[in-house]
């Protein structure tokens, strides 16, 4: 399989990779297996300009009026978009590819969260991504209301201002994928320290990549 992997924020802010920088490049605590890797972002991306005009269309705009196909079909082509610029050239170059958000928080956020369905959202992944299927997809879970509080204090986006009631089933979602698919999909305790996550994302990573014990000592503990 390719060697890549993609990391999916279970609720807003939770997520450690929000610690890596955005750029191209060698990260330090990356070693080994991951030498090489490409560090991208749904629906935007630094090197093409569809996914960052999706991300201030649909995140950005906070009385924006659509309706939710029209919410997952922007999702889907700024999507198909990040597959054909970032994501297969960095495979095809033997890089591993670490993705903040990717079709399966789709299936989470509008499947269950906008009530579409999974079968419509799994056919719209498919149009947009082909047979490309993530490695490994960890959802990084933690307390609702904490997750709230941090998303807020950081500045929450359209979909992260979403009442509880759309959160409880995006993270529903989230759990039904992880019992579905249980080898590719895995759940992480996101509460607790940097450190602490960060030994549960290498445990749920064992077997594809081979990372180190801890984080550098000035990783940012999470507020």
């Amino acid at each position: 399989s390719p060697n890549c992997f993609f990391v999916s924020p279970g609720n807003p802010t939770s997520s450690v990779v929000r610690q890596l920088p955005a750029q191209p490049g060698p990260v330090p605590f990356l070693q080994g297996d991951a030498a090489g890797w490409r560090y991208t972002m749904a629906p935007a991306d630094v090197v093409y300009g569809l996914g960052e005009a999706v991300r201030e269309l649909l995140l950005d705009k906070q009385d924006l009026d659509i309706s939710p196909m029209a919410e997952l079909l922007l999702f889907e082509a700024a999507r198909a978009q990040l597959v054909e610029s970032v994501i297969q050239p960095a495979l095809e170059r033997g890089c591993v590819v670490l993705c903040d958000r990717f079709y399966d928080s789709t299936v989470a956020y509008q499947g269950h969260g906008r009530r579409l369905g999974t079968d419509l959202v799994h056919t719209a992944n498919v149009l947009a991504c082909g047979e490309l299927e993530p490695d490994r997809t960890l959802v990084l879970d933690m307390d609702l209301a904490r997750a709230h509080t941090r998303a807020c204090a950081q500045g929450a986006d359209r979909m992260e201002r979403e009442p509880d009631d759309f959160h409880k089933h995006v993270r529903q979602g989230f759990l039904q994928l992880a019992s579905d698919e249980a080898q590719r999909v895995r759940i992480v305790d996101a509460s607790g320290s940097v450190q602490q996550v960060w030994g549960r994302i290498r445990d749920a990573l064992s077997g594809l990549l081979n990372l180190p014990v801890e984080l550098p000592s000035d990783a940012e503990e999470p507020r």
